[in-house]
């Protein structure tokens, strides 16, 4: 449906707009500024991703084909955003975590997704 086409191609444009924002205007937005927010942040935004690409895609594959490659997809992009955060966007820093926390959110939410979709 197109409809999911876009929100996936929307939900990806929030990930890469949050993932450039300055170190600074992020520790500004952020209400509780601790470990745990940021992970917990990362797992619900790529689990989302993830589960939105995976909508987007059924209509054109299977169920199994859409849910992998929506997790390739969500895997390119979290990955794409910390070398970006890294070498582009001032203020920001590459870390293994945020890729670590993005690939869980996106595993739990392809497995929530089977369970839902059987």
């Amino acid at each position: 449906m197109k409809s999911h086409l876009t929100l996936a191609w929307i939900w990806t444009a929030v990930i890469v707009l949050l993932s450039a924002l300055s170190g600074n205007t992020v520790k500004k937005i952020m209400v509780v500024n601790f470990f745990g927010i940021d992970k917990l942040g990362h797992l619900i935004m790529y689990g989302t991703l993830t589960w939105l690409w995976t909508l987007a895609l059924m209509h054109n594959t299977s169920k199994k084909r859409s849910m992998c490659f929506a997790f390739a997809i969500s895997t390119f992009v979290g990955f794409l955003m910390e070398i970006g955060q890294k070498f582009i966007f001032t203020g920001r820093s590459f870390e293994y975590d945020d890729m670590i926390a993005n690939t869980v959110g996106s595993i739990l939410s392809i497995g929530i997704f089977s369970m839902v979709n059987k």
